[in-house]
């Protein structure tokens, strides 16, 4: 699904992770399918006209599912172009709920 020159991107964090390769990569190195990560769940919504995911995370011992990021989509000849991932701050800008 992601585009062979994907790029990602977390401001107001510094730096831009370009390529599909290198995107994933920085992904794993973060911990996501991990045991320590936990579990997501994930809840459709639109930003700017565009495809966006909510994205809830549980860690062990946590109860519930707790605001992660949202990451917003461009898609470009069917595929995903762009991310730009926003932080847990955010959801309330787009009435998500605090738990899941």
């Amino acid at each position: 699904m992601l585009s062979e020159d994907v790029r990602f991107s977390m401001p107001p964090q510094p730096g831009v992770w370009q390529g599909r390769d290198t995107v994933v990569q920085s992904w794993v190195d973060g911990g996501f399918g991990s045991e320590t990560f936990g579990s997501l769940r994930c809840v459709i919504t639109r930003a700017n006209r565009q495809p966006a995911v909510a994205s809830y995370v549980h860690q062990p011992g946590e109860d519930g599912h707790r605001p992660m990021a949202i990451d917003v989509l461009t898609i470009a000849g069917g595929e995903i172009a762009d991310i730009v991932t926003f932080g847990p701050s955010a959801f309330g800008v787009f009435g998500l709920p605090h738990r899941l």
